[in-house]
């Protein structure tokens, strides 16, 4: 490969449905061993379920019933203080969340998309998919 060519390689982002890999150059401009993956949602919830023993295509079904794979707040209900009431591609709620996965004050991180794919999968683990029944009908 010239010069040009790794020069130009080391600058292009391949992106891929669902990932993405980043190919970088190094100063003698050879391609490195640096690749860098970006997990899309959905991988990031299989490699999850996988790890805490949860089934892969019900876990998917449920975030993909809850939110879409979106990080966002439940828009149709909120409590009497005006705030949402649940967060998340698995859209967990305060108390769930502080029950299961708030070992340190980490309420806030409930619309971190890793935490929350983490803690929906410790909450499915330690006591089933029924937190979830409300929309179980498009599961």
């Amino acid at each position: 490969m010239d010069k040009i060519a790794s020069a130009m390689l080391s600058m292009i982002v391949i992106a891929s449905t669902p990932n993405t890999i980043e190919y970088k150059a190094n100063h003698s401009n050879e391609l490195t061993n640096d690749i860098v993956i970006e997990l899309s949602v959905e991988d990031k919830i299989r490699i999850k379920a996988d790890e805490y023993g949860l089934n892969q295509e019900l876990m998917l079904r449920i975030a993909d019933a809850e939110s879409q794979f979106r990080s966002v707040p439940n828009y149709k209900y909120t409590d009497e203080n005006g705030r949402y009431t649940a967060f998340g591609i698995f859209q967990i709620t305060r108390t769930t969340w502080k029950t299961y996965c708030d070992e340190d004050n980490t309420l806030e991180q409930r619309s971190n998309i890793d935490k929350n794919i983490e803690c929906a999968m410790i909450i499915a683990s330690e006591s089933g998919v029924h937190h979830w029944n409300e929309s179980k009908n498009n599961w």
